[in-house]
């Protein structure tokens, strides 16, 4: 009996103690944004090929303008890689072109101009 009393008393103490203690006000923020790009074309066709490259490219102007809005890139750079990303796109449209079943020889070659130029924009803008 004395045992429970004795744990009735600590157990009301320690319940009082806590009635008491002010909680620490919690606060926080956060921002956050997600953005998908995506480029639809027939499976199996040139287009479903170029697809990525495109997707690529509109992910590139998208990472781009955010930075120059972040000032993580100058007005210049910005400006640099838009310029490769008008090449790049320009190129695309160009290997695109007909409704070939297989690309032609400047086709592919168009691409891999335009996947050129889009890594050297990545790379203006990972400096």
């Amino acid at each position: 009996m004395r045992k429970s009393k004795l744990l009735l008393v600590v157990g009301a103490l320690a319940f009082a103690s806590a009635a008491f203690a002010t909680p620490a006000p919690v606060t926080a923020t956060a921002t956050a944004s997600v953005v998908g790009f995506a480029t639809a074309a027939p499976w199996g066709t040139w287009q479903a090929e170029l697809a990525p490259a495109y997707t690529r490219l509109a992910a590139l102007r998208h990472r781009a303008a955010r930075a120059l809005e972040a000032r993580r890139i100058t007005v210049g750079a910005a400006v640099e890689i838009q310029a490769k990303a008008d090449v790049a796109r320009a190129r695309l449209d160009a290997s695109r072109r007909g409704e070939l079943v297989e690309p032609t020889p400047a086709q592919r070659q168009a691409l891999a101009e335009a996947i050129r130029m889009i890594a050297q924009a990545e790379q203006l803008l990972e400096r």
